[in-house]
């Protein structure tokens, strides 16, 4: 009688517990877009706080500015803080979902300013302002590097862990099952496909330097170009180099753009290649990051699904 009691007592109150109307996946979905949001206002308020750009509404070279190190010092710290702010919050989505906050919202300090053509008519169209650009990037870059390096080795100790596992995507490579030299030859192929990837997704997407086409155009070309690489060298060899293609794709298109600066008198790069350099170095900074991140999470399956497809319609055409 007593267990009867027990029984329906229990089956009384999980009935009256009210049922969740999120799944896990949902909310941490949820809480990943909220992390960008804020992410996104924290960078805004720094942005304004700092005087990033000194003219609001154009040039957005941070080297341009006045104070241009300590502004760079000081984005580095506030790109490093959201990433590990965001990261025990959004952890559990993935290990490295602070990157992707963080990318986001760094892209709010590029939206404070101009363009391309603002950054080259500053410079009175003089193409030295290109190594410059490319020095900048690679400045951005490297603190980003850093807090991608130390989040994939506080990950490898399990200080980082990640709810949505996906064994093929996130297990990291081991001496004992692919030899070292292997390994090192699977990280070029992978870094040449993502690099090249990028380049040439810039060249199709960006095809001036509007604002909202060019932040598009570096996560769209990030995003396919890592999927691409994760799925023909292995998701498991990039380790925590996964930023290093769209800097590279940067830091070539400046150099490009220097060598042939068709139309930088005028504010509008015109050469074969010019597309390359018409992103801002804090546009490949953060939809680069972002880009890339997304690109190793969903990125290969959309890439495989793409090449099925395609490979299922020419077998059904001409097989």
């Amino acid at each position: 009688m007593a267990d009867t009691q027990t029984t329906a007592s229990a089956d009384n109150s999980e009935s009256a517990s009210p049922k969740s109307l999120l799944s896990p996946a949902q909310r941490s979905r949820l809480v990943l877009l909220m992390a960008m949001v804020l992410s996104y206002l924290a960078f805004y308020w720094v942005s304004r706080t700092a005087d990033i750009p000194h003219h609001r509404g154009y040039e957005i070279s941070v080297l341009q500015q006045p104070g241009s190190i300590g502004k760079l010092a000081l984005i580095a710290v506030v790109f490093a803080g959201v990433a590990a702010l965001a990261s025990v919050v959004t952890g559990l989505v993935r290990f490295d979902a602070g990157l992707l906050v963080a990318g986001v919202g760094l892209m709010a300090v590029s939206l404070q300013g101009g363009t391309m053509r603002d950054v080259l008519f500053w410079a009175e169209g003089s193409p030295r302002v290109f190594p410059m650009l490319a020095g900048e990037l690679a400045l951005l870059m490297l603190p980003i590097g850093a807090v991608w390096w130390v989040t994939w080795r506080l990950w490898e100790r399990g200080t980082l862990k990640t709810m949505e596992l996906d064994p093929a995507l996130d297990k990291p490579p081991t001496q004992a099952k692919e030899a070292q030299s292997l390994l090192l030859r699977r990280r070029l192929i992978h870094l040449l496909i993502q690099t090249g990837g990028t380049m040439l997704g810039v060249l199709l997407i960006v095809r001036s330097d509007d604002k909202g086409q060019v932040l598009a155009g570096v996560w769209l070309a990030a995003f396919f170009a890592t999927g691409w690489a994760q799925h023909a060298a292995g998701a498991a060899t990039t380790g925590p180099w996964l930023w290093i293609g769209p800097t590279l794709a940067g830091v070539i298109g400046y150099l490009i753009a220097w060598l042939d600066p068709a139309g930088a008198n005028i504010g509008q790069l015109s050469g074969d290649l010019g597309a390359l350099a018409r992103p801002l170095p804090l546009d490949y900074a953060s939809m680069g990051t972002a880009g890339a991140v997304l690109g190793r999470w969903p990125g290969a399956a959309a890439v495989k699904a793409i090449r099925d497809g395609v490979v299922g319609i020419w077998e059904l055409l001409f097989g």
